[in-house]
């Protein structure tokens, strides 16, 4: 069964992270500064996170990490994520994946592909106004700028 911890405490995203050296806790800090996030365990065992980090008027990144013991409880995880992805309160969400693994748990929660950046692939989620290819190459390139990525790679 999986369970999910809200809110993710500093140490949740730390042990999730490693945690083994300043850059990984500094990764974590910056994550837990700013937004909000949410760990799932499979009993005592950590199998995910997923967070929300405000980007702009309308728009947050939807960040998103599974570790390799997700894959025990895939089913389980991807529908606690996509819960708690349905209720956030947001109009619209991006997220970037580099790595195939995030792109399959990108599509099973119900981002669809936008565009290619240099970090990997930008997928969005929701909104009423979807935009076109043009809009979609100028996000690409501000998280070229400065986003982050979305999961492991």
């Amino acid at each position: 069964m999986i369970v999910t911890v809200t809110p993710a405490t500093i140490l949740d995203l730390a042990a999730h992270g490693g945690s083994r050296s300043r850059v990984q806790w500094g990764v974590a800090r910056a994550l837990y500064d700013a937004g909000q996030f949410h760990v799932l365990h499979a009993g005592d065992e950590l199998v995910a996170f997923a967070g929300f980090v405000p980007l702009e008027e309308g728009v947050t990144e939807c960040v998103f990490n599974a570790l390799p013991a997700a894959r025990r409880h895939l089913p389980a995880t991807i529908a606690a994520m996509r819960l708690t992805i349905e209720a956030a309160p947001y109009r619209a969400m991006v997220t970037v994946c580099g790595s195939a693994a995030g792109k399959i748990i990108a599509r099973r929660l119900g981002f669809t592909f936008q565009a290619e950046c240099e970090l990997g692939e930008v997928w969005r989620y929701g909104s009423s106004d979807r935009r076109d290819g043009e809009q979609n190459a100028q996000d690409a390139e501000g998280l070229d700028r400065g986003g982050a990525a979305s999961d492991a790679r």
